[in-house]
């Protein structure tokens, strides 16, 4: 190809090039018009999305409880004129929140108590049971009065009783109940006539017994809420402490007002990074427990319904003892050697069932507790002696002996045997070594 007819072809895609136009870039105005017309197509397109139901308020009565659908400011009247009723009637339960503290608290720990009692109040708002919320030790110029107003938005119009008076000049002495978690007495029953008082004190350096050298200077009494009544220390780990914040025994004595469960309070509220669960078990039997003492026929069930049927399914069946073991256990039992039911052997291997998983679940809770994985033949004597069962521990004690004693002893048989063996072997060896020795000699000799 010649040079005259490449030339052309240069030329054609130079005009090309200047031929096409260059592309601006949109102003910024314009990418956000345009963004705004997309994210509007898109909400037209999308399904519409329903509504919130309105929030329902049980308004009491006289007569019955009525049910109103209440929305916003009509919302929030009602539920401030029913508690300014409630604030006016004297027979209504009394929680306190002790404000005495404001000297012993940082900055920053005041801001906490402040959002504390905000949740405090939006908790007793929405109460089924409201109580008269008061606020002891108060001033409108203290820190805490400056922090409520800053974190809870119109905390002035709060309907909560504010006295500027210690505890003891606000309520009689003799009806004041000082919650604390170094308390020496624990809260079994909340009684309405009495006031129950929270210390407002958040301590992030953890100072003990504040709250309770407060009550020892003012002579009231202190309790503690039941938490190792009805928990205990979950396998997961935990602090296992029993601090709570203000609103969280707040909750806890209001649920239980209501519910009068401190299981189920105490499992709502308190919270699971503390360690805590609910007992399964709590001093009474509640399980099928067999106690058997020197005659066959003393024989007492316990039987609880629920476990009952957990026990009498069939998803157990694996766990259960062979029929040739129970029969041979229980004709030896009885005397006579009656005839035993097949219903009767499978009750008596469920009950011997449950009663090994009763006794090995409390002690595996002593394991648990002593921070241990492995539960130890101290442990289920413990579980044993704790369940009312301190007539078994003396013959196990003695059974466990014989049955060590049994195991020293096959384990020194069964080391005799091996260094028996051990000498016949060498014995047979030094033999066979001495025939050899005789026959080169008798060879070297003929030779």
């Amino acid at each position: 190809m010649s040079s005259e007819d490449v030339a052309p072809v240069q030329d054609d895609e130079n005009e090309s090039n200047e031929e096409l136009p260059k592309v601006k870039r949109l102003p910024r105005s314009a990418k956000k018009r345009l963004r705004y017309e997309r994210l509007r197509q898109q909400y037209k397109q999308a399904p519409k999305k329903k509504k919130k139901s309105r929030p329902s308020f049980n308004l009491p009565s006289s007569d019955a409880t009525e049910t109103v659908s209440l929305t916003g400011k009509l919302f929030k009247r009602t539920i401030n004129e029913r508690l300014a009723e409630i604030n006016r009637e004297t027979t209504t339960p009394v929680i306190c929140i002790d404000c005495a503290y404001n000297e012993s608290m940082s900055g920053k720990e005041i801001a906490s108590l402040a959002r504390q009692i905000g949740r405090c109040y939006s908790s007793n708002r929405r109460a089924p049971k409201p109580v008269r919320l008061t606020l002891t030790n108060w001033s409108n110029e203290s820190p805490l009065a400056h922090e409520c107003r800053r974190v809870n938005s119109g905390f002035e119009n709060y309907q909560i009783i504010l006295c500027d008076k210690p505890i003891y000049e606000c309520h009689p002495s003799d009806s004041l109940i000082y919650l604390s978690p170094n308390g020496d007495k624990v809260l079994t029953e909340v009684n309405e006539q009495n006031v129950y008082v929270i210390g407002g004190l958040v301590d992030e350096s953890v100072r003990k017994n504040m709250t309770f050298q407060t009550c020892q200077n003012i002579n009231i009494a202190c309790y503690r809420l039941p938490i190792e009544t009805y928990m205990e220390h979950s396998a997961d780990g935990g602090t296992f402490n029993q601090i709570l914040t203000i609103n969280q025994v707040f909750d806890i004595l209001q649920s239980y007002m209501t519910t009068q469960d401190w299981r189920e309070t105490l499992k709502k509220h308190v919270p699971e990074r503390k360690g805590w669960v609910v007992k399964q078990i709590e001093g009474e039997l509640i399980l099928m427990i067999i106690k058997i003492t020197l005659k066959p026929s003393n024989l007492f069930l316990f039987i609880d319904l629920n476990y009952y049927k957990i026990i009498m399914s069939d998803e157990i069946d694996d766990l259960s003892f062979p029929n040739a073991v129970i029969t041979r256990l229980m004709n030896e039992a009885l005397e006579g050697s009656p005839t035993i039911s097949k219903e009767a052997r499978l009750a008596m291997s469920r009950a011997a069932l449950t009663f090994i998983l009763y006794i090995s679940t409390t002690a595996n809770q002593y394991a648990a507790n002593a921070k241990r994985k492995t539960v130890t033949v101290q442990d289920i004597f413990k579980s044993l002696q704790s369940n009312q069962f301190e007539m078994l521990v003396e013959p196990l004690q003695e059974a466990l002996k014989d049955y060590q004693e049994q195991i020293r002893k096959k384990k020194e048989e069964t080391a005799s045997k091996k260094q028996n063996q051990a000498e016949a072997s060498t014995e047979n060896n030094d033999n066979e070594e001495e025939e050899e020795d005789e026959i080169e000699n008798v060879e070297a000799a003929t030779e």
